[in-house]
């Protein structure tokens, strides 16, 4: 409405100047230009910008970003042929766009959680355990980067701190279970307490609504809408062609159609990675899965067996390490009620080692 009231006081006849402008439209062939792609990506990195999406998680958002373009286009492509005088290509084409975009976040969250965050906030916060070789190399590797990412600039300043913090904890927990001092407690420096909370938090599992986001965004038609917005302010006269009417897009309608088949295409994303992970877990014996979702763990309750068949198959990513902060960090009041969320029965006054030393 703004750019329309600035287009009035501009031209004589703005009406005109927006009918004249269609002229320009649809003249250039995406499909035959080398730089399609490069350019949605770059207007891509703006909408990462835009959402202050974390720079180190760039090629995350616009991976999403290129998954759902990519299917959004070529569905289109294929439709538009035959349904040049409906929405049935636009809608066909948003719902596409919109599962791959699901699909392809659940799988990046998924293999980052479980493939890299998880050895690196388990070596962080372990009792120094030991580690596979592919959890030391991931371990290595994120460490690395965070490293390299703190010396550019690009990353958390906090980050190198939950990484200095973990030594730091390590030396005074031993102090505080070692019988020949007089340690019982941890203290913690200024800055630290909100460090390790910090480190706590971003142990959980990847937000994928977060990384989802951006690229329904970019899904949005958003120079279609506008046009058929400023339709709406400038309406075209009504023609006759052979008969019929030529008349004016709906602009309603069609936002009504790209908002209805793109929440669509969310819903059948979501049940389509449920299903697939449940099938997969169901294939799966090495109970991995969800409480009772895999063979291997109905097999153990078949067997009448008293296990926790909760903790014997698949908890949250950082569930491992909930227990390991337990077990170091009991000794600390500032710890007990940072994790009060997770063990509000935990009081590191009971732990027996500490009970020793103060006798």
């Amino acid at each position: 409405l703004g750019a329309s009231f600035g287009m009035v006081i501009t031209f004589q006849d703005a009406n005109a100047r927006w009918d004249g402008s269609f002229a320009h439209c649809g003249r250039i062939n995406l499909q035959q230009q080398w730089w399609r792609v490069p350019l949605y990506l770059a207007c891509s990195l703006a909408a990462l910008m835009q959402y202050r999406f974390p720079v180190v998680d760039y090629w995350r958002g616009l991976t999403v970003q290129l998954a759902a373009y990519e299917a959004q286009y070529q569905v289109f492509r294929h439709f538009a042929k035959n349904h040049a005088r409906d929405n049935m290509d636009s809608a066909t084409a948003n719902v596409a766009g919109a599962v791959a975009s699901v699909i392809t976040a659940c799988l990046l969250s998924y293999v980052v959680d479980n493939g890299f965050r998880r050895p690196y906030y388990n070596r962080m916060m372990s009792d120094g355990t030991a580690e596979s070789a592919f959890d030391r190399f991931a371990a290595n590797l994120v460490t690395s980067f965070t490293r390299i990412f703190h010396v550019c600039g690009l990353g958390r300043a906090t980050e190198l701190k939950k990484l200095q913090l973990a030594a730091k904890l390590k030396d005074r927990v031993n102090d505080v279970l070692d019988p020949t001092t007089s340690t019982t407690e941890v203290v913690f420096e200024e800055g630290e307490e909100s460090a390790l909370v910090e480190a706590i938090v971003g142990a959980q599992d990847l937000s994928v609504w977060a990384t989802l986001m951006p690229a329904v965004y970019q899904l949005v038609p958003g120079s279609m809408i506008a046009k058929l917005w400023f339709s709406i302010i400038y309406p075209p006269e009504l023609a006759v062609v052979e008969g019929s009417y030529v008349l004016q897009n709906n602009v309603f309608s069609d936002l009504m159609v790209t908002a209805t088949s793109l929440a669509l295409g969310l819903i059948l994303g979501f049940v389509v990675v449920r299903v697939g992970a449940s099938f997969f877990y169901w294939l799966c014996f090495c109970g991995c899965g969800p409480p009772c979702s895999s063979p291997w763990a109905k097999l153990k309750v078949g067997n009448g067996n008293p296990v926790d068949v909760e903790s014997d198959t698949t908890r949250p990513a950082m569930s491992a390490a909930w227990g390991d902060l337990r077990a170091h960090f009991l000794t600390t009041r500032i710890v007990t009620r940072a994790l009060a969320g997770f063990s509000p029965n935990d009081d590191p006054r009971d732990d027996p080692r500490v009970l020793d030393k103060e006798r």
